[in-house]
């Protein structure tokens, strides 16, 4: 179910947790916990092309660390040692998506191709040929589904995947979207099955679109929905003015849909209003300390 928050927070480990194939069920895809992971991403908006909108990912401010890059890995390099600096900074921070949305037009005469504001959000740096990965794409098809631990602010919000064409290898158009409205102020997990992305064009959903090159994504985004009415004033009305979305994780998750489900089930009334709960804190518990956390973007 497209858009649809699945509720789902620390609790005992459940039977399907050890038999994927993996070992895990939940995989982190992408911490917000540093200045380094915010440095993993780009902020967009129409005030890139003359509009008013703006738009910053700033570090969170609900926890009392003094350093914001304790545990972070050294000289901007990809692999992270898990230690546990580093693991409790995965546990407690999280970065903010904020700003403000104007669908006012440019200015009289400024040179704009600029259609349409109103809309800004943040996407994840174009990726380059590593020695750890060769291919600068990544590989979701071991997942069913992506899990978005956030706390909103009451607006709706639309999560992106950008693949390469299987059939080109063009990676300008298939941009795979869905949308969702987590309660406000409420840390939750959004889980978006990866066959509920929509392919879109221009923010439109495109009909009898193709399948998800899931094995071919080049980058992840999180953006403010903006609003589909004709008329600007409609427009203004509906969308116009001050966002906020707190994000501290993006994971992976290996599992049916009633293993989603009956995982949510089994945890109703457990939440807890805390970053790092459901099945973040499955991804962080899962990481091995002799190991090393790969961020791939």
């Amino acid at each position: 179910r497209a858009g649809a928050p699945t509720r789902a927070l620390a609790s005992a480990s459940a039977p399907w947790y050890a038999a994927s194939p993996s070992g895990r069920a939940v995989t982190l895809l992408c911490a917000f916990a540093s200045a380094t992971d915010r440095g993993r991403w780009d902020v967009f908006g129409d005030f890139e092309h003359g509009g008013a909108s703006a738009c910053e990912l700033v570090a969170g401010r609900d926890d009392d660390e003094d350093s914001d890059d304790v545990g972070e890995e050294n000289g901007g390099a990809t692999m992270e040692r898990v230690d546990d600096a580093r693991r409790e900074a995965l546990r407690r921070r999280y970065s903010t998506l904020r700003g403000r949305v104007d669908c006012a037009p440019p200015p009289s005469g400024t040179k704009s191709r600029l259609k349409r504001s109103g809309f800004a959000g943040a996407r994840t740096k174009p990726l380059t040929r590593t020695l750890v990965n060769p291919d600068p794409t990544l590989d979701f098809d071991a997942y069913d589904a992506l899990s978005y631990r956030v706390r909103g602010d009451g607006r709706m919000y639309v999560a992106s995947v950008r693949t390469e064409n299987w059939m080109t290898g063009d990676s300008a158009e298939d941009v795979w979207q869905a949308a969702f409205r987590p309660p406000k102020d409420e840390w939750v997990d959004v889980v978006v099955p990866i066959e509920a992305f929509v392919q879109t064009h221009r923010g439109r959903a495109v009909r009898d679109h193709s399948r998800m090159s899931a094995n071919r994504v080049v980058f992840l985004g999180l953006a403010v929905a903006g609003s589909a009415e004709k008329s600007l004033e409609a427009r203004r009305a509906e969308a116009d003015g001050p966002f906020r979305l707190d994000v501290h994780s993006i994971s992976g998750l290996r599992m049916t849909e009633e293993e989603l489900e009956a995982h949510a089930a089994a945890r109703e009334g457990t939440r807890e209003n805390y970053p790092c709960g459901g099945f973040a804190a499955r991804a962080v518990e899962a990481l091995d300390a002799r190991d090393d956390f790969v961020n791939p973007f």
